[in-house]
């Protein structure tokens, strides 16, 4: 194989990918040997970014009915995301009545950066290529080994890497990540089958309708029970008025 041939990536095998089952791989506790995958086509990166809202269960404490943790944020794409309007509101709200929950409420529902790239882990890589979702910190490691090493994706001069998922303490609500460059390995003898699993980062992830989200977020009321607006309402027509209450104060 000639270390030129792959910089063209003209795969035309690759099926249309809402025609293939994506498989995703999150990363264990501890050290994950993995080989960062090539641009699943000619002219693309190595990996797709898009914005995610979590923590979105917080606002069953404030007015919504169904169960959610995280969505796609849609800003970029429709211009308009209502969770982004709701993270302002929290924030605005919880500065008019100096509600400190309030504003912590806001930080936490601010779209956070993601990227995906395509991936094989090295301990199994008869598994073949599979998805990985990661944050910032993982991606600004593996731009600096970028500008260290050249292109690491390379099947024949590239590097595997290790990707550390730990906790800073056992009480630590949140693991933390650190990359490192690790051997490096031609696995051009692999590259024909794995070329052919590479999924499309550019339909992934999948964008909620806009009704469907404004629909959702319609009922969250972020006004304080004893400004006797909407929220007093709202406490006057729960069946758990006391559990509410505790809520809000919490």
């Amino acid at each position: 194989m000639s270390k030129l041939d792959f910089n063209d990536l003209d795969i035309s095998a690759i099926e249309e990918a809402e025609e293939k089952k994506t498989s995703f791989f999150k990363p264990e506790a501890g050290d994950n040997l993995l080989r960062i995958m090539p641009p699943w086509e000619k002219g693309a990166l190595y990996y797709q970014g898009f914005k995610v809202h979590f923590n979105l269960d917080i606002l069953q404490n404030y007015g919504l009915e169904v169960d959610w943790f995280a969505e796609t944020c849609l800003a970029e794409t429709t211009g308009s995301c209502p969770i982004c309007a709701l993270s302002i509101k929290a924030k605005t709200t919880g500065a008019r009545y100096m509600d400190d929950v309030l504003m912590e409420v806001s930080k936490k529902l601010r779209a956070k950066q993601q990227f995906i790239s395509n991936v094989v882990n090295m301990e199994e890589p008869e598994a073949g290529v599979r998805v990985m979702q990661y944050g910032k910190q993982v991606r600004d490691a593996l731009s600096s080994l970028f500008q260290r090493k050249g292109n690491i994706t390379h099947p024949v001069d590239g590097y595997n890497i290790v990707v550390s998922k730990n906790k800073l303490s056992a009480n630590a609500e949140f693991f933390t990540y650190s990359v490192s460059l690790d051997e490096k390995e031609d696995v051009s003898g692999r590259w024909e089958a794995w070329s052919d699993q590479l999924a499309d980062l550019s339909v992934i992830p999948n964008y909620a309708k806009l009704e469907v989200i404004a629909d959702r977020c319609q009922y969250v009321d972020f006004t304080p029970v004893n400004s006797g607006n909407a929220a007093s309402k709202a406490v006057s027509e729960s069946n758990d008025v006391d559990d509410l209450l505790s809520t809000l104060d919490n």
